[in-house]
C-alpha cells in the first residue's frame, strides 16, 4: 500500500464536488471567504543550522524553504499565513486538513499556480468551535465550516494549527526533508524514535521523531516496513524498531509540523 498525502488520501472537497481529486469524504461548506487583514507573526524559533552528527551531512541554508522548530519556511505555527502564501505566489483550496476514521478537521491545500496536482503542503486550520452547527457563525468571514462523516466544526481562516509538508523543497537545517532516506536521517540526527498509530485509518500512522525537533513527525510508507504492518497497527511507541527493520530504499513521505 502506497499512501498518498493525507490531504489527498482522506478526501478533500472543494467547489461542492465529491469524489474527484482532493475530494471530501463528506460534503462540507467550501466557499472561499475573504480573509481579514492579516498581521504577520514574527518567527518564534531560531533556524540557525545546528551541529550535525556527521561531518558529511550537507547543510540547508535557503531561509524561504527552511524547516525551523516552529515554522515551515516563512509560515509560522499559531500565526496568520495567507499573506505569507501570497509572498510565495501559492494558490490554495479550502476544505479538509487531516482525516482519521472519517473525522476531518479544516485546512487548506497550497500549491504553485497551475500545479494543483502537485501540492506543496497542507495548512491545518485552528479550531474555533467544533460543537456549533453550520448556521451559528455563518456571517463570520474569518471562519469557515467543515462537515465530515464523523465530525464537523468551525475553523479560523487565517491561523495555522499545523503543517503537513509534501514538497522536497522544504528542508531542515541538516538538509533532511521529503525524499530523504532513513539512513540519511539517522546520520543527521542519531537515534530515530519510531511510532505506530492506526494504520488502517490514518495515512500518517507510521512515523519517526528526533530529539532536536519535538513537534516534527517524519511519516513513512507502511509498505517499507519489513514485517507485517497489520501486527503493529496502533502499537504506539515502538522505540525498539531500527532503520534495519525497513527497506533500504525507505524514504520520508511527508513531514508533520505542530502539536498532535
Amino acid at each position: 500500500m502506497q499512501p498518498f498525502p493525507s490531504f489527498l488520501n482522506n478526501s478533500f472537497l472543494f467547489f461542492g464536488v465529491c469524489g474527484i481529486t482532493f475530494a471530501f469524504q463528506g460534503c462540507g461548506e467550501k466557499s472561499r471567504v475573504a480573509p481579514p487583514e492579516p498581521v504577520l507573526a514574527e518567527r518564534q524559533d531560531t533556524v540557525e543550522p545546528i551541529p550535525a552528527y556527521q561531518k558529511d551531512v550537507e547543510v540547508a541554508t535557503d531561509q524561504d524553504f527552511l524547516l525551523g522548530t516552529h515554522s515551515v519556511g516563512k509560515f509560522v505555527l499559531q500565526g496568520p499565513w495567507r499573506e505569507v502564501s501570497l509572498s510565495y505566489g501559492f494558490d490554495m483550496v479550502q476544505g479538509f486538513g487531516h482525516c482519521v476514521d472519517a473525522c476531518c478537521d479544516g485546512g487548506f491545500l497550497l500549491y504553485k499556480k497551475g500545479e494543483r496536482e502537485r501540492p506543496l503542503l497542507t495548512i491545518g486550520a485552528t479550531p474555533f468551535d467544533v460543537e456549533a452547527d453550520e448556521g451559528k457563525y455563518a456571517r463570520r468571514k474569518d471562519l469557515f465550516y467543515v462537515n465530515s462523516d464523523n465530525c464537523s466544526g468551525w475553523y479560523k481562516t487565517d491561523d495555522a494549527a499545523y503543517f503537513e509538508v509534501y514538497s522536497s523543497e522544504f528542508r531542515t537545517p541538516e538538509n533532511i526533508g521529503v525524499g530523504s532516506s532513513l539512513s540519511e536521517a539517522s546520520r543527521a540526527y542519531g537515534t530515530l524514535f519510531f511510532h505506530v498509530g492506526w494504520i488502517e485509518e490514518d495515512a500518517n500512522a507510521l512515523y519517526f521523531t528526533v530529539s532536536s525537533f519535538e513537534d516534527y513527525r517524519f511519516v513513512l510508507d507502511v509498505e517499507d516496513y519489513l514485517g507485517h504492518w497489520e501486527e503493529i497497527s496502533m502499537a504506539g511507541d515502538q522505540h525498539h524498531l531500527k532503520v534495519s527493520d525497513f527497506k533500504k530504499n525507505a524514504t520520508v513521505q511527508r513531514i508533520l509540523v505542530g502539536k498532535f
